[in-house]
């Protein structure tokens, strides 16, 4: 499943919330962006340049209802911002979760349980935060728009001057996206190792301890943590570089109106009020592409965190394969699995769950296997000839039997 695919599926599900919410930052821009328009109108008041139309009473108008605006989408931002991600989180969360009990109980998981729990902690809440990202982009992008439509229709030329930078900035974030996707790969697996290793290393304290392994677990340990360390400054260095191009964007587009705009002013094609309002708008469609660059990374970002739910939901690699003639133990998860509309009671009362009482023929009698085969796979899903060959055996109900043989026979994999 493709990233897109997965935050369209989240907007179908939850459609109210996220248009609330679009709307909500719509009024938000608006109320940040009109003020540049009366500014505009005040400036050319003080230089007896204003429409006859205008006066100090209709720009006092104005700007009320420009704050009336910023507080309702203040108001509406947190009503459905916090829900929709949370909600979402949970769904996703729910899904993987389904998914890794329908698989075998022995090898339902693909990795140690610590990295599993990682997965869900992060990934699930990577892709809705980016999904409501998105709507902040679409509302900046409107009043962008319409800060070039007026800015254009008073000046062409200085309108276009001005827009290098920003073109610029969409070009560097697109060519830096497989460098931001990598770290952020990186600083996931990093991370996943470091809980998946304490998980691992509570569950066998007494092996431990009986080994007198406590100082070669300790170096690990750190090993793993300087790793970890190391490729979250890499992931969050490259992050803040980002940003802090992005975000110097306007400077460098204010740079360039004050140049282009010397000629105009001296020749009276230019008003003081233009000016002004040229500036506050650059702000604008400077705060838009930046929003746009980080959008950029940010998708890749929910790119890795999609996968690996996903990978998550397949199980292990030594599940057969229909290539190879076997039927697989499990079906496999649809792509669409990870995102389908389950019931998360969220809001609602959770259901009764009812108890069946036990009866004599439900208790286990007997086990019996014949011919039971098992090979092992490597990450890469080849064989590699381990594993349980021709098993036949029988167990009664209160049978006592020991398995026993070398290391690396079988006995954990028969057990499985």
């Amino acid at each position: 499943m493709k990233p897109y695919q997965a935050i369209f599926a989240l907007i179908r599900i939850r459609p109210v919330l996220y248009i609330v919410n679009l709307l909500a930052l719509i009024l938000l821009e608006a109320g940040w962006t009109i003020p540049g328009l009366l500014s505009r109108e005040f400036f050319n008041m003080l230089t007896g340049e204003a429409k006859t139309s205008w006066n100090i009473w209709t720009l006092v108008a104005g700007l009320v209802g420009c704050g009336i605006a910023r507080a309702v989408g203040l108001w509406g931002l947190p009503m459905t911002n916090r829900p929709f991600v949370e909600q979402s989180k949970v769904l996703l969360q729910r899904n993987v979760l389904a998914r890794i009990l329908q698989l075998p109980g022995a090898r339902a998981l693909a990795e140690p349980p610590g990295q599993a729990i990682n997965r869900l902690r992060d990934d699930a809440l990577e892709v809705p935060l980016f999904t409501m990202w998105t709507n902040d982009v679409i509302g900046a992008g409107i009043m962008a728009l319409f800060s070039v439509i007026i800015m254009a229709s008073i000046d062409l030329r200085i309108t276009l001057i001005v827009a290098v930078p920003m073109l610029l900035v969409v070009f560097i974030a697109y060519v830096s996206g497989r460098r931001i996707e990598h770290y952020r790969t990186v600083f996931r697996e990093a991370s996943g190792s470091v809980t998946g290793f304490v998980a691992e290393s509570f569950g066998a304290a007494q092996a431990i301890k009986i080994a007198g392994a406590d100082q070669r677990l300790i170096t690990h340990f750190r090993g793993l943590n300087d790793r970890r360390r190391t490729a979250g400054l890499l992931d969050r260095l490259m992050n803040e570089v980002l940003e802090s191009l992005f975000g110097n964007t306007a400077a460098i587009g204010t740079g360039a109106l004050l140049l282009a705009s010397a000629a105009a002013l001296r020749d009276g094609r230019f008003t003081i009020g233009d000016f002004a309002m040229f500036s506050y708008f650059f702000g604008a469609i400077g705060g838009f592409t930046s929003q746009v660059g980080l959008l950029i990374a940010r998708y890749r970002q929910a790119k890795v965190g999609v996968g690996r739910l996903q990978r998550l939901m397949r199980g292990p690699v030594n599940a057969p394969r229909k290539s190879e003639g076997v039927r697989p133990a499990v079906i496999e998860p649809k792509p669409r699995d990870l995102v389908a509309n389950n019931p998360i009671y969220y809001t609602d009362a959770l259901p009764e769950i009812g108890t069946a009482a036990r009866m004599a023929g439900d208790l286990l009698q007997s086990v019996d296997v014949r011919c039971l085969n098992y090979q092992h796979r490597t990450p890469e899903g080849v064989t590699n000839g381990q594993g349980i060959h021709d098993i036949n055996l029988s167990i009664k109900r209160g049978d006592f039997g020991v398995i026993t043989g070398k290391v690396g026979s079988g006995k954990t994999t028969l057990v499985r």
